[in-house]
């Protein structure tokens, strides 16, 4: 039988900027280190069948990071490359403001290493502290203080 999902995957970026094609390639490996497995270039253009958004439905996350999700759901697909061609007209509706919230929905989507990352940082600020009162106090107490510490 075929695929239940079938994604369409852009087969270049030379219509992008420099910039554009740069951070695009940033958060995809930034992705792959935090262990979100995406689909390289893919600009969520998809084919679903309905078996796949039956399983889909079943996600009860507000915000849905489609692009995360729906490898996990777990159905066979398949890819479709297409070539996109410079825009004529208009302009993009994804100015760097939109760019940036939407990886960051994505890196705190599908990754507990943020929160653990910050975690850490939150615990070594806590020692640090901890050493720094435990300094001022013994220098405190041995009449050796500089002023404005303590």
């Amino acid at each position: 039988s075929g695929s239940d999902i079938v994604y369409g995957v852009r087969s270049s970026r030379k219509t992008d900027t420099f910039f554009k094609r740069t951070t695009a390639l940033g958060y995809y490996k930034v992705m792959n280190r935090l262990g979100v497995d995406l689909i390289y270039n893919h600009a969520d253009y998809r084919l679903m069948s309905k078996r796949a958004i039956e399983g889909l439905s079943e996600f009860k996350e507000v915000n849905l990071f489609l692009r995360g999700i729906v490898p996990l759901i777990g159905y066979k697909y398949s890819i479709v490359e297409y070539e996109r061609h410079e825009r004529f007209a208009g302009e993009s509706k994804y100015p760097l403001k939109k760019m940036l919230a939407f990886a960051w929905d994505g890196i705190t989507s599908f990754s507990i290493k943020p929160i653990r990352i910050i975690t850490r940082l939150g615990f070594s600020i806590f020692i640090l502290s901890l050493i720094a009162l435990v300094y001022s106090l013994v220098v405190k107490f041995m009449g050796k203080t500089q002023a404005g510490w303590t």
